[in-house]
């Protein structure tokens, strides 16, 4: 599958999601395995934020890229909202912008961040000033690109009609799955902009995965927005055509949404190394095998239209 380019930047169709696993269901060492296994088979972006696991998730990282001399091996993302200073407001001031963006660097080691993401919209900062203060980050070289986690659609546009500097606000994070596709429409039309597209919760906190299938994860009905009677039915007919077909689930899900023309980026999340080592790259990633057997499977009315 072809990457992506930004400028002279190659992006892998998968980026390392490290949101509640380094740092806490992985130490260093765990942490370290499955970072370089993702880039042994050609992953090079790694999405984090300051305030994942109180900034531990960053600082693992940015050791063992400095450890072992990777940090022109990735493309880094990470996010700013949540304050990790007792001082500062949760939100998207100028203040915690800019100590936040601070905080990364040190976490991971470097002179810049690749990409900032607004995690989430603040209805209490000024859409100009905003603006303004990313682009002068911008100019510094403190960072490349940034852009939206988490964003209303209209709001995205009002910030892209504000830029100077446009070429560098092309960033779109929001989570998609089979059950959830309210973002699906705003990811189309961001896509005709030129934005590039990370989606991110694939899995649906794993009801969509073979442990779940197969019952051996348990969820409480208010765990998952999507666990209802309805959808652990279809989830479980999906396994079963999987198995079929050679993929698990997850790797089904990952092959299906990686395959949609809206979507540049699908984050990986992995907890542990048995998860990672069951989870197949270079077949997710193998776009015509892929197509072909979707459209064996697209007889069941469990695929025919299920994105």
């Amino acid at each position: 599958m072809t990457p992506l380019k930004i400028n002279n930047n190659f992006l892998s169709k998968i980026g390392i999601g490290s949101y509640r696993n380094f740092g806490e269901k992985l130490d260093i060492r765990k942490s370290q395995e499955i970072i370089f296994g993702f880039i042994d088979q050609g992953v090079n972006l790694i999405d984090s934020s300051v305030n994942y696991a109180d900034g531990e998730c960053e600082k693992i990282i940015g050791d063992i890229l400095k450890k072992n001399k990777l940090r022109k091996n990735l493309f880094i993302a990470s996010k700013i909202f949540f304050s990790t200073h007792n001082n500062i407001e949760d939100g998207l001031s100028r203040k915690n912008i800019e100590f936040s963006l601070d905080k990364i660097k040190k976490n991971y080691k470097t002179d810049f961040i690749d990409c900032v993401q607004c995690h989430r919209y603040d209805p209490k900062v000024n859409l100009h000033e905003l603006v303004e203060t990313f682009e002068e980050q911008i100019k510094k070289g403190d960072i490349k690109y940034w852009g939206t986690t988490n964003w209303p659609y209209s709001k995205i546009i009002k910030v892209l009609n504000i830029c100077k500097i446009k070429k560098n606000f092309i960033f779109n994070q929001v989570p998609l799955n089979i059950f959830y596709k309210k973002n699906i429409q705003s990811l189309k039309l961001l896509k005709k902009k030129n934005f590039i597209n990370i989606v991110y919760g694939l899995l649906s906190k794993g009801l969509l995965t073979n442990n779940f299938a197969l019952n051996k994860k348990k969820f409480k009905i208010d765990e998952n927005i999507n666990y209802s009677k309805k959808n652990i039915i279809k989830t479980k007919k999906i396994f079963n055509i999987c198995k079929k077909y050679g993929y698990s689930l997850e790797e089904f899900i990952y092959a299906l949404i990686i395959n949609k023309k809206y979507v540049d980026i699908t984050l990986c999340g992995i907890s542990s190394i048995r998860q990672f080592k069951n989870f197949d790259l270079k077949k997710i990633l193998n776009k015509e095998i892929f197509k072909n057997k979707l459209n064996e499977m697209k007889k069941y009315e469990e695929i025919k239209n299920i994105l």
